[in-house]
């Protein structure tokens, strides 16, 4: 059996019945410290995937902290903000991402960068971070968000 399912099965037979617990027993707690901890595990794997600039530390925990206060704003504010406005919470998502990497893409060496091949290449690269980025706000942390609105329904 590989190393690397022999890890997935205990982890499955050590965490399953904790979050089961978790989830039960905590009531909206722990549904949310479930979720963000699902959170911030799907944003480590996803930066080590589609993350490969010098910049890629930065990015990753850039995400994680933008994670956190999501999840403790979705938290203390649910209570007593009406369900609707959690359909517009992927824009106010994608919102924040342009703010944070959109001025460090057009800050980008000027256009003697441009005029070089490994220049261009690095662009693409970036280009290629943003838009995956704004494709794990919405897979990392807002839907992960949903289980904690499907608990309190």
């Amino acid at each position: 059996m590989n190393q690397n399912l022999k890890l997935r099965i205990m982890t499955a037979l050590v965490v399953g019945p904790l979050m089961l617990g978790l989830l039960f027993g905590f009531g909206i707690e722990g549904v949310t410290l479930f979720a963000w901890v699902i959170s911030l595990g799907m944003w480590f794997e996803f930066s080590k995937m589609f993350f490969n600039l010098p910049d890629k530390n930065e990015k990753t925990a850039i995400f994680l902290v933008f994670t956190t206060v999501i999840h403790w704003g979705h938290y203390w504010l649910s209570v007593g903000i009406h369900p609707a406005f959690l359909g517009l919470a992927p824009v106010f998502l994608f919102a924040t991402v342009f703010l944070f990497q959109v001025p460090r893409l057009l800050h980008y060496k000027g256009s003697a960068e441009l005029n070089n091949p490994e220049g261009v290449a690095r662009l693409k690269q970036h280009l290629f971070e943003l838009m995956a980025s704004c494709f794990g706000v919405v897979y990392c942390t807002w839907f992960p968000l949903l289980m904690v609105n499907i608990r309190e329904a």
